[in-house]
């Protein structure tokens, strides 16, 4: 084989094997067909100029008073634009659909986007590959309640707005057929026209296309969904192609690029449907007019959920039952049980008609019941209730007696003793006082009992499950319906209502605040205060004095309450920072897995033109290697969230780590033509005591966001100082990364450190990032009891600064050194090797990695068989084993145990390698206690798999 087929064959290998860490990470992946490329026209130096019809369409084209678009159909145009050497013209704002295809039809434009396909249009205009699905949509004014969904007989004669020349006419006609009703049309020219006569009652219903955003309106008909297109004139071949390439490659690279332009422009807009239909009106009739009548009930021992207050039942649920009630227009009667025993035999005896607080998982549990159901409308989830000084291991648990057929600690820290109270509030008292370790309470109840906590000695941790769905139950004594009347109610109730008494519930009022707090809170003002006190009574003087102390005193309550609120807000903004960072991993992880599996497809498409076919496995490995990054961002920051940071400090060359990340920085930058400037003058002790490798993730993090965000021509410059510390043996490091980028707004800069945070989505801002870097490299300055921070302009630049200490190493020895390593091509020639692995497509490739090295290869399936292997081998037979970890029959744990313990010396001390995609330190820890010699991460990086045999090797021989 000569030494290029030898490359090929290793570059191959390297790819297939971060192809199967892929899919053994994400096990279900719905790909895509990248499809046949159109030949793609060779690139110009100047733009071509193309005209694009932009005419006004709420959601999908639109323009402010500043001449800034946005819109589906803009969004789509400058996505397209980064695979077209082309200029847009933006025409025709203030045109009709009608006259914009007439300009088309005309030469007056180059293409129209939204369009579907007709015969008509059909003969005129060519069509690119699809570009998003729509629907016709049919919507009334929100509170027009005579025209109702799906019920045909009162869309009699309805007056319906539509666009002149439109193709969904043609298909609401056919519903109307269909449906048997008749109508009046009035003919419009903008869709602006139709929705300001809708709302001006000038027409009954607005007839357009579901790209439209609405607003105070309500959709009754969605129908004729299908796909949209790109429309140019007849025969403009040349365009066609260029268009259809740019959406070959934006289905490639840029993930679920529809459904994110979907949900942006409309999936947020498009309002819930709150009609009733003609029967549900009529049993809401029958309780409004006292004909029926409703007893409503809820538990009382769940503050701040639901709770007595002076003889008043108060609370979250309470209060959001009694919104969703009024929507419905539904009166009641609140009977408030005298305990929980009382609840629960309401529950059983028929007494009660609905219970606001329904703690049931799914319409199975439900149907066994004998009850009907609304859709969840809270999600209650868990914290755990703890002390500040908690150590960290659960004792004694404090669990209330009452808590229905299930206690919502059923699950958790099951060694743990059990210590009951009568109520949550007391089993948190209790952890207060030091009584027990712990106690699990709904999340609400733990954030208020925390807040009011006048010594500040306790704290709270959320878990992230168990999860309980909180409905309304409706008993068989009342109308099984009022489930489907009270569900519409609840996809109609306002988020930000629901978080408003939330927070209401939950925050601390200065009016909360009592005297035993504030002397709580403050003893040594408190004692300040009485000693006044005294002497004015003796004395009569001093009032000026007490006044002054007083208002003080309640300014730093009042500053106090202040800041709690402001946690509380912080904590709502946790939430949100968490769903948008669902949103976006979405797009970060599918994009480079679509990229993987579109380039597969091509690269053995293209077998036989090696050019082709290296050029589509570089993307592929490079596609790889980033979705590899985004798991790894989000394992370690679970890491670090659960305090689990363990530092790693031996005697380094500050100087080498440097010189390590500035090759690659460096090389990054040049690629950009930027200024890259490195200035060490300053570095006066390069040889310290420090857990290198976070260091260096530190510096390749600060570096790495410079060189993405700065443009190309720009300039970042890397300085270090050192300075001798406080104390002697240490020297202060100081790290600067300054750029002249884009620069960041001043007000994300206080969130920047926070994990999921970005500025921009990596759909927006074009760089790929989960959110997690700068929050990751947070954590670990802060392990290491440095700081960092930045200064940052919008437009101008960023400068971090990050400042640690270290303990000076003697310098005995080069601490990085060069030494001359064995060629790799003959230093294994003869060794051999038995690897231990059971996925089959993960052996061939280590067998072809090791052969193509010139090793020896053996294979096994699990650890019996290699136990078996080794016990059955002469001595010396074997030079070492790579050892997977998780294997059916015996595991790579025990296997190298039973190794470990065999009569014969010279087969217990062959060297072991764990070989596993169990990377944390943890891992590693128990790879040691089993007995391995070393630890090597899948997806296996050869230049450190090398290493490690060559080291292992030598030590041995």
């Amino acid at each position: 084989m000569g030494e290029d087929k030898m490359k090929q064959k290793h570059y191959f290998m390297k790819v297939r094997n971060i192809l199967i860490i892929i899919l053994m990470t994400f096990t279900c992946v719905n790909g895509s067909d990248a499809g046949t490329l159109e030949a793609h026209a060779e690139t110009n130096t100047s733009q071509e100029v193309v005209r694009v019809g932009y005419f006004a369409f709420e959601g999908y084209h639109m323009m402010d008073e500043d001449g800034r678009r946005s819109g589906y159909g803009y969004d789509f145009l400058r996505m397209a634009a980064r695979y077209l050497n082309v200029k847009y013209k933006y025409v025709g704002y203030d045109k009709s659909w009608d006259e914009m295809q007439d300009m088309l039809e005309d030469g007056k434009i180059d293409l129209l986007t939204s369009a579907q396909k007709t015969e008509d249009r059909e003969k005129l205009f060519d069509f690119s590959k699809p570009i998003g699905t729509s629907s016709a949509m049919l919507t009334v004014k929100s509170d027009n309640t005579s025209i109702i969904e799906q019920e045909y007989s009162t869309y009699e004669n309805m007056r319906v707005g539509m666009l002149r020349e439109n193709s969904r006419n043609d298909d609401f006609a056919k519903l109307a057929e269909e449906k048997g009703f008749s109508y009046q049309v009035v003919y419009y020219d903008m869709e602006s026209d139709i929705k300001a006569a809708l709302q001006k009652g000038e027409i009954d219903a607005a007839l357009t296309s579901s790209l439209r955003s609405i607003d105070n309106e309500h959709i009754i008909e969605k129908f004729a969904t299908d796909d949209f297109y790109v429309m140019v004139k007849k025969g403009n071949t040349h365009l066609l192609n260029e268009i259809n390439y740019a959406i070959d490659q934006m289905n490639l690279a840029e993930g679920d690029w529809k459904d994110s332009l979907n949900y942006q422009y409309y999936g947020q807009t498009e309002s819930r449907n709150l009609s009733f239909s003609k029967h549900e009106r009529e049993i809401i009739q029958q309780y409004a007019s006292g004909e029926k009548k409703l007893r409503v009930s809820c538990s009382i021992d769940r503050s701040p959920y639901s709770y007595v207050d002076n003889g008043k039942l108060k609370g979250i649920i309470p209060d959001m039952f009694a919104g969703l009630m009024e929507e419905a227009g539904l009166p009641y009667e609140v009977v408030i049980p005298k305990n929980r025993e009382e609840y629960e035999v309401w529950q059983k005896d028929g007494s009660v008609d609905i219970f606001m607080d329904a703690r049931i998982a799914d319409e199975t549990a439900a149907e066994e019941d004998g009850v009907a159901i609304t859709a969840p409308y809270m999600d209650m989830g868990l914290a755990m209730v703890t002390r500040r000084d908690f150590d960290g291991t659960i004792r004694k648990l404090g669990v209330a007696r009452y808590q229905g057929a299930e206690g919502i600690e059923e699950d958790l820290a099951v060694d743990a003793e059990r210590v009951y109270f009568d109520t949550r509030e007391d089993a948190m008292n209790a952890v207060r006082d030091g009584d027990v370790d712990a106690t699990f309470v709904y999340l609400y109840t733990a954030q208020k009992f925390v807040n009011l906590d006048s010594r500040g000695s306790v704290t709270y941790t959320v878990l992230d499950e168990p999860v309980y769905p909180y409905r309304i139950s409706i008993m068989p004594s009342a109308d099984a319906e009022l489930s489907g009347i009270l569900t519409k109610c609840i996809y109609a109730y306002p988020k930000t209502r629901l978080e408003s008494l939330i927070s209401d519930y939950t925050t601390v009022k200065l009016v909360n605040t009592t005297l035993f707090t504030l002397i709580m809170l403050h003893p040594v003002k408190s004692a300040a205060l009485l000693l006044v006190a005294i002497a004015l009574l003796l004395l009569l003087v001093s009032v000026s004095l007490k006044m002054h102390e007083n208002h003080k005193l309640v300014k730093v309550e009042r500053k106090r309450a202040e800041e709690k609120d402001v946690l509380a807000k912080l904590a709502k903004s946790a939430n949100e920072s968490k769903s948008r960072f669902l949103f976006n991993m979405s797009h970060d992880i599918r994009t480079p897995l679509n990229a993987v599996l579109g380039f597969t497809n091509l690269a053995k498409e293209a077998i036989g033109d090696d050019e082709k076919e290296l050029d589509y496995l570089d993307k592929i490995q490079i596609s790889g290697e980033h979705l590899l990054e985004v798991v790894n961002d989000v394992l370690e920051m679970s890491r670090v969230e659960t305090g689990t940071i363990s530092l790693e400090e031996k005697e380094c060359c500050i100087k080498d780590i440097i010189d390590a990340v500035v090759l690659i920085s460096g090389e990054n930058s040049r690629k950009k033509n930027q200024q890259f400037i490195v200035n060490l003058s300053e570095l006066k002790y390069p040889y310290v005591w420090c857990d290198s490798l976070r260091v260096k993730e530190i510096l390749s993090n600060l570096l790495e966001n410079a060189v993405n965000y700065t443009q190309p021509e720009g300039r970042i410059e890397l300085t270090i100082k050192q300075q001798p510390a406080g104390r002697e043996g240490y020297a202060d490091l100081e790290i600067r990364v300054k750029d002249n980028g884009c620069g960041m707004e001043k007000d994300f800069v206080e969130k920047l450190f926070q994990p999921f945070m970005r500025e921009q989505s990596a759909t927006v801002s074009g760089l790929n990032g989960t959110g997690l870097g700068l929050a990751i490299i947070k954590r670990y300055v802060d392990a290491m009891g440095g700081t960092i921070s930045v200064q940052t302009e919008k437009n101008v630049g960023s400068e971090f600064v990050v400042r640690l200490c270290h303990k000076l190493a003697e310098k005995t020895k080069e601490i990085s050194s060069e030494a001359a390593k064995e060629d790799e091509k003959t230093q294994f020639y003869g060794k051999r090797i038995l690897i231990v692995e059971d996925n089959d497509l993960n052996r061939e490739i280590e067998v072809a990695i090791l052969e193509d090295a010139g090793f020896l290869v053996e294979e096994a399936v699990d650890g019996q068989k290699a136990v078996e292997k080794v016990k059955d081998a002469k001595d010396g037979y074997y030079d070492g084993i790579l050892m997977d970890i998780q294997m059916p029959v015996m595991d790579g744990y025990e296997a190298t145990r039973e190794i470990r313990k065999l009569k014969n010396p010279m087969l217990a001390r062959i060297p072991i390698i764990a070989v596993s995609a169990n990377a944390f330190d943890e891992d590693k820890i128990a790879s040691e206690k089993a007995g391995m010699n070393a630890h090597i991460e899948k997806p296996i990086r050869l230049d450190y798999l090398f290493d490690t045999l060559s080291n292992i090797l030598k030590n041995e021989k």
